[in-house]
Order: C-alpha cells, then structure tokens, then sequence
C-alpha cells in the first residue's frame, strides 16, 4: 500500500514571483485558492483561446503566463457541466497581474489580496513560459 501511495504523490513548489519579466511581456499569474465547494470540479484556463497548460487549475494551485502588452482574454472551461466564461484584462509591459479563481470565475485582486493566499498554492508544473 505504501508503494501505492508514492505513485500518486505530486511534486509541490511553492508559490515565487517572477524575478525578471520578458521585455514586451507582462506576467499574469493565475490562481485557485482552496474552497470546500466546488473542489471536485477541474478547470481549464485559456488565454486568448489558447490553453494556458494542459493541467486543470485545481484548489490550492497556480499558473504563470506570459502575456503580450494590450487586451487579453482569459477564459476557463471545465469537463462535467460544460461551465465557461472570459474575463478581459488589459496588460502592460514589465507589470504583474493577480487572478483569482473562484465558482464566479475570474476576477484582478490586488497584491496584497493575492500574495497571502497564492503562497498556499502550488505552480502547476507544465506551465508555459516559466
């Protein structure tokens, strides 16, 4: 059984900024802090109709994207009940944007808002662009 166990054990990385943005890029940062309902549902999240990582934004996890200066769309999707919305955010070169990821969908919280909460969840590993 406990071989069974380690099987299913996923490598955890703590939250950490950014240090050094991509000139002409903004990094938005996407994240689902930990809420009993509606914790068995899984969302995609997409950025301008493309996939923002092929792992679906749990609880307690986050996604990094590098975004191109100007209007982005971010929109998410889940597999049970076909659920979807979009969420425009307007970026700018060398900023840093919080989403939150709640059963209303997203919304741009403030860093002090995100910083505590994000630290308690973990990056979703294939992320492109980190």
């Amino acid at each position: 059984m406990l071989f069974c166990g380690s099987i299913f054990a996923q490598k955890k990385t703590p939250f950490s900024e950014i240090g050094s943005i991509p000139d002409g890029k903004g990094i938005v940062y996407i994240y689902r802090p930990y809420q009993f309902a509606g914790s068995a549902v899984h969302y995609h999240i997409l950025a301008n109709d493309q996939r923002v990582s092929e792992v679906k934004l749990k609880n307690k996890t986050y996604l990094t994207y590098l975004a191109t200066p100007g209007k982005n769309i971010f929109s998410w999707d889940n597999w049970r009940d076909g659920e979807n919305g979009d969420f425009l955010l307007v970026v700018e070169a060398g900023k840093s944007y919080f989403l939150k990821f709640s059963l209303d969908g997203l919304e741009r919280v403030s860093n002090n808002e995100a910083l505590p909460e994000i630290s308690k969840c973990s990056l979703i590993e294939n992320t492109p662009g980190k």
